[in-house]
């Protein structure tokens, strides 16, 4: 977390995909409220990185993530407020995913009434970011 979303200023959207073999970020994005009252980088940290950081302690983990936004967004990335994380693979009733899991035939069946027009069904309703 960072006092504003510095990184606008420079041009840059603050989305990371990194899809070099030897990264374990995959990806990071902009997670800042609307207000740019604090600037936020939100990482997904998944597959064998994701084992690999989240197998550090918290200060090394930190350090290693904080390095990893200097190298993409600048030395900037050093004057953060704080850390904070949450590890979805201890979470007793999620199991590790941090999106919904959808059964095999779910999306076959059910997939055309969420993109036919999901604003015409009032029991439908959706949160979150990415909508």
């Amino acid at each position: 977390v960072y006092p504003a979303p510095w990184w606008r200023a420079q041009g840059l959207s603050g989305s990371i995909g990194d899809l070099a073999a030897d990264s374990n970020v995959y990806y990071a994005f902009d997670s800042s409220p609307a207000d740019s009252s604090c600037g936020v980088i939100q990482f997904h940290l998944c597959g064998e990185g994701g084992d690999v950081i989240m197998s550090m302690n918290a200060s090394a983990r930190a350090e290693y993530l904080v390095e990893y936004l200097v190298q993409m967004l600048g030395p900037k990335a050093r004057e953060y407020t704080r850390i904070v994380g949450h590890d979805f693979g201890q979470d007793q009733y999620i199991g590790g995913g941090f999106q919904a899991n959808m059964p095999p035939g779910l999306w076959t069946s059910y997939g055309h009434k969420l993109f036919d027009n999901p604003a015409d069904d009032a029991r439908v309703r959706f949160a979150g970011t990415e909508w």
